[in-house]
């Protein structure tokens, strides 16, 4: 099924498996993934995935419901192909692309705020490029949001390493100083070739 979108989901056994609830075209459902490592598979309210599931019956506490088994789940295609666009946006700016001002990629410090405090409240070292965007907001979008790690990383902030596959591993460094990130190579580049 696809383009469903995530209405919420919980960790069940400490984390092992992981419970939806899904909406599609108005019908809501029920859904399960057994042996699912929450962290990995904690999809943000809203986002679009498209799931392969079985169908089953679900008995607790004598009454039975149809729920769906989830065999393997991801973002929705749609919502892939507009984050691969992005991703090979970013690559050409960062290559040396022309870019204009409306395309919104130059951070400013409210950006760096906004995302630096997000690595800061997340509970592990690893987040998926989704949950990411999703954790910082509509006025930061995907090219932004690279660009800034690229830059918290380049000052010393945060390791980052993006693996490719949509997951940011990072470390926040303790930082004694403050940090000038208008000394920044890449953000001086970027300010001087906006259009």
């Amino acid at each position: 099924m696809n383009d469903v979108r995530v209405v919420k989901n919980t960790a069940l056994k400490g984390g092992k498996h992981v419970k939806f609830v899904f909406e599609k075209d108005g019908a809501v459902f029920n859904a399960i993934m057994f042996g699912a490592d929450y962290e990995v598979f904690n999809y943000t309210r809203g986002e679009k995935i498209d799931i392969m599931f079985n169908l089953d019956i679900n008995e607790y506490n004598n009454y039975r419901s149809v729920q769906l088994v989830i065999r393997d789940i991801r973002r929705a295609e749609s919502i892939r192909v507009k984050e691969e666009e992005a991703n090979q946006r970013y690559i050409d700016i960062i290559n040396g692309a022309d870019f204009s001002k409306d395309e919104s990629v130059v951070p400013d410090r409210n950006d760096f705020a906004i995302v630096y405090r997000v690595l800061l409240s997340e509970k592990s070292t690893c987040v998926s490029e989704s949950r990411l965007k999703s954790a910082v907001g509509e006025k930061i979008n995907q090219i932004k949001l690279f660009v800034i790690l690229d830059i918290l990383d380049e000052m010393g902030l945060c390791n980052i390493k993006r693996d490719g596959n949509g997951l940011i591993e990072y470390t926040v460094n303790n930082v004694s100083e403050k940090v000038d990130l208008e000394k920044s190579v890449l953000l001086t580049k970027l300010k001087a070739r906006q259009k």
